[in-house]
C-alpha cells in the first residue's frame, strides 16, 4: 500500500516533534494536473534544526517514502529558505504558484525572489538540460526504445523550464502542462511538433512508436536550441532597459 503524504508527515511530526514547523506539498500534487500513474509526491518540510532532522530513528520514513517513486523531501530551516532565494529562483517561484499546507504554517511567503536571478537561472538550466540530454543521446543513438525514454523522461523537465519562460514573458495564466510547448511556441515561435510527439509516446500511441525516434530527437534538440536563443535575446533585451 502506498505511502501518502499525510501519513509521512504525521509519522514524522511525531518523531520531530517541535522540530517541524511546516510541512508543504508542491508541484504538480499540488493541483488537478496530477496523474496518479505518472506523477510523484514533492515535499518541503521546513524544522527549526536541519541537523536534529536526520537520524536512524526517521530513516526508515524517508526509505519507504524513496521507495514508493518519490523524491527525497527538501529539508529546511526558514532562515535557509530565505538565503537560497537567489540561487533557486524558478524553484521557489513554483511552489509559491502550486503548493498546499499539509502541516503547521504556510512559510513559503518569507521567499522574496528577484527577477535577473529568475532570468539568469532559466537560461543556466535551459543550456545544462540541453548538454546532458545530448550527452546521454550519444550513448543511446539508435536504440530505439531508449531514444523514446530519454525524449519521454527528459520533455518533463524542458517542459517545467517552458513554463518557467512563459512566466518571465508575463503570461496568465500558465497554461497546463500538456499546453506549455504550443503556447510558447506561439508566443516565441519555434517547431513544438517534437514536444507533441514526445505526449504520445508517453501515451503510448501505436504511430508514435512506431515512427524513428533518431529523427525526432534531432527536431526535439533543434527545438530546445531555438528556445535557448529566445531565452538569450529576452534576457538581453530586459538587461538593456
Amino acid at each position: 500500500m502506498a505511502y501518502t503524504p499525510d501519513q509521512i508527515v504525521g509519522d514524522l511530526s511525531k518523531a520531530w516533534g517541535g522540530n517541524l514547523l511546516s510541512a508543504i506539498l508542491y508541484g504538480s500534487a499540488a493541483t488537478e494536473e496530477f496523474d496518479h500513474k505518472r506523477s510523484d509526491f514533492n515535499l518541503l518540510l521546513i524544522v527549526r534544526d536541519s541537523v536534529k532532522a536526520g537520524s536512524p530513528a526517521t530513516a526508515g520514513y524517508f526509505r519507504k517514502w524513496s521507495a514508493g517513486g518519490n523524491p527525497t523531501p527538501l529539508v529546511m530551516t526558514a532562515d535557509f529558505m530565505r538565503r537560497s532565494a537567489d540561487v533557486f529562483p524558478i524553484e521557489w517561484l513554483d511552489i509559491h504558484e502550486r503548493h498546499k499546507v499539509l502541516y503547521g504554517k504556510d512559510l513559503t511567503g518569507c521567499v522574496r525572489v528577484g527577477g535577473a536571478n529568475y532570468r539568469l537561472e532559466l537560461e543556466r538550466e535551459l543550456k545544462a538540460n540541453l548538454l546532458r540530454l545530448q550527452g546521454k543521446y550519444r550513448i543511446v543513438a539508435g536504440r530505439t526504445s531508449a531514444v523514446q525514454e530519454l525524449i519521454t523522461m527528459s520533455s518533463s523537465t524542458f517542459l517545467a523550464l517552458f513554463r518557467s519562460f512563459l512566466r518571465l514573458l508575463g503570461v496568465k495564466p500558465l497554461p497546463a502542462r500538456g499546453e506549455t510547448a504550443k503556447v510558447l511556441a506561439h508566443r516565441i515561435g519555434f517547431d513544438a511538433s517534437a514536444f507533441t510527439y514526445a505526449a504520445r509516446l508517453r501515451r503510448g500511441e501505436r504511430d508514435a512508436l512506431k515512427a524513428d525516434p533518431d529523427l525526432w530527437m534531432g527536431r526535439y534538440i533543434r527545438a530546445i536550441v531555438a528556445v535557448i536563443s529566445k531565452a538569450e535575446k529576452t534576457n538581453r533585451r530586459i538587461k538593456s532597459r
